[in-house]
């Protein structure tokens, strides 16, 4: 296995995690629900890249794997860039996880 995919995809995994992570009272009780393409829009293109270099790399376990696009509300939020819904970035969490499950069971 590639020895930089499986590092990558970790700490990949991390910002996606934190960035979900509620750190005030306030968003405990009610979460962020959208989130400024600015500061986010680089974790799909960080997924999108790992995701090609284990379908490269593993075909057979990795072939099937979505491909998804970060959709943009074409809304005037966050200074006219719209934004990100947060259940996207909870499916993104999900797909980086089922890639590393994946990896778990692959012989080093």
């Amino acid at each position: 296995m590639s020895s930089e995919l499986l590092p990558k995809l970790n700490a990949l995994r991390n910002a996606v995690a934190n960035t979900l992570e509620a750190t005030t009272p306030q968003e405990v009780a009610k979460p962020r629900m959208l989130f400024d393409p600015k500061d986010f829009s680089d974790l799909f293109i960080r997924y999108a890249t790992i995701r090609d270099g284990l379908t490269k790399e593993f075909p057979s376990l990795f072939n099937d794997l979505p491909v998804r696009t970060v959709e943009i509300s074409g809304s005037t939020e966050f200074e006219g860039r719209g934004y990100i819904k947060r259940q996207q970035i909870k499916q993104l969490l999900v797909d980086i996880e089922n890639c590393l499950d994946l990896l778990s069971g692959v012989s080093k």
